[in-house]
């Protein structure tokens, strides 16, 4: 049990060989009465057993003396510490899903409440002279605002894992030096980037958007922790063994190969109380941080299967390497989505109908549209469009159809339409990204427009819809 051979414990000093030995012995001796407790050795040979004593009294041939009983629990003590790790997983897990299904109830109605206030604005500012610079200042807030809690909502989402996604075949050199060229100028004052990129990568499926978004944390972290233009924060690639994470590993696949970006810097470090912490929502070091950067960070890493490693210690700076599962046998293609062109006899007046049954969204972006060209109708519900559509097939050039309503839903009013009217361009608008479709699952001439909206983006969204949607090119 200890590797030590019995000559050498017999006449030797209890306390060399269990901790705590020497102080049992005495309150046994003293009060004679059995104590109990547990401690860790290590062995001879290097390696660790838990055990459970017993001490009591007993007399032997006139002699008092005490009898220490030793039970190896070491198989047990591991059980149970593996149990209490499944505990803390699954409890992670519970509290992740309660967080996403709270951020997805939540979403729908604030996003329709943010689109009203946003296009409300929009519709009052356009209604105001340029003479009249502090009225557009106070609209222009209130609509930054909007949108500030909007990104919020989606914050908390893709801390969940919820977050709606465009996976393509990404290659992470090419995805680092796009990010590098933004970042350069952001962390100038804080240090220097240097790129470490590694050649002809594997490529990952990955949605660009939120691995972009991931890097670009990672990146202003480390920039604000090195704190000195003279110091590198190294932004490195590379293709790596299958993953080993000390910090999460989520539902990590099991690929043959895996592709790592890293970000590496010279600062200030972390604690291990803090690095245990990093990636809990609205944990944060800095005064003026909500917590959340870190935490989306990790939820992107979750909803493309990969896995998080960090080496960090107070003074030693601090290197995220996190490790996404390559395709088999793909090759590295620059996947673009992009619209096709609208054809010139594209009407001018372009004639939409907008399904909605929120009276709030429907009213402003009646209004929207109209302001910008516009020929408008509405309708409240699925059922009513349908009843439209019946009646003039060919009345519309494209219908906004919100996802989520009462009775027949967006998607199924979008496949009945589509059978009324083939080939009818159609924009999908939800304000819970989490119940939205894939853009990639859709069929052409659809397009996807998460609330809320600017008007900018209503338009660019209608144009798309009418130019064939999204393709990708191969």
């Amino acid at each position: 049990m200890l590797g030590v051979a019995r000559e050498a414990l017999v006449g030797s000093e209890v306390g060399a060989h269990l901790p705590l030995g020497r102080e049992v012995l005495t309150k046994t001796t003293t009060t004679g009465r059995a104590e109990e407790y547990g401690c860790r050795v290590t062995t001879n040979a290097g390696e660790q057993h838990w055990l459970d004593l017993a001490c009591s009294c007993v007399r032997m041939a006139g002699e008092q003396l005490v009898l220490v009983v030793c039970h190896d629990v070491t198989t047990k003590t591991q059980a149970e510490r593996t149990e209490r790790e499944l505990e803390r997983r699954l409890r992670e897990s519970q509290q992740l899903e309660s967080i996403g299904r709270l951020a997805g109830g939540v979403a729908h109605d604030f996003n329709n409440i943010l689109l009203a206030i946003m296009g409300n604005a929009s519709l009052a500012r356009s209604g105001v002279g340029e003479t009249n610079p502090e009225t557009l200042a106070y609209l222009d807030t209130i609509s930054l605002a909007a949108q500030s809690g909007s990104e919020l909502t989606r914050q908390l989402l893709t801390y969940a894992g919820k977050a709606a996604s465009c996976p393509e075949q990404t290659d992470l050199s090419v995805l680092a030096q796009s990010v590098h060229r933004v970042m350069g100028v952001v962390v100038a004052k804080n240090c220097t980037l240097v790129l470490e990129l590694g050649d002809a990568l594997p490529p990952i499926l990955a949605d660009r958007a939120q691995v972009a978004q991931l890097l670009m944390n990672l990146m202003t972290n480390a920039a604000e922790a090195t704190g000195d233009p003279a110091k590198p924060v190294v932004l490195r690639t590379g293709v790596c063994a299958p993953a080993r994470t000390t910090t999460w590993a989520g539902d990590a696949q099991t690929a043959a190969v895996w592709v790592f970006i890293e970000v590496e810097d010279h600062g200030c470090g972390m604690s291990e109380d803090v690095r245990a912490k990093m990636f809990e929502p609205f944990f944060s070091t800095k005064r003026a941080g909500r917590g959340l950067g870190l935490s989306t960070a990790m939820g992107t890493v979750k909803s493309h299967g990969g896995t998080v490693d960090v080496e960090t210690a107070p003074g030693a700076g601090t290197r995220v390497r996190v490790s996404f599962p390559a395709l088999a046998g793909a090759r590295s293609p620059d996947v673009i989505r992009e619209p096709k062109p609208v054809s010139s006899g594209t009407r001018e007046t372009t004639r939409v109908l907008v399904v909605d049954d929120e009276s709030l969204v429907l009213n402003v972006t009646r209004e929207l549209l109209a302001r910008t060209g516009h020929t408008v109708s509405t309708a409240s519900s699925g059922e009513a469009a349908l009843a439209i559509l019946e009646t003039s097939p060919s009345a519309f050039d494209v219908a906004l159809i919100d996802l989520r309503m009462p009775g027949i839903g967006g998607l199924e009013t979008m496949r009945r339409a589509r059978r009324i009217n083939p080939g009818l361009p159609i924009v999908i608008v939800s304000g819970n990204v989490f119940d939205a479709p894939s853009e990639a699952t859709l069929p052409d001439g659809v397009v996807l427009l998460p609330k809320p909206f600017t008007v900018q983006q209503l338009t660019d969204a209608i144009r798309q819809a009418l130019g064939g949607g999204r393709t990708i090119n191969s």
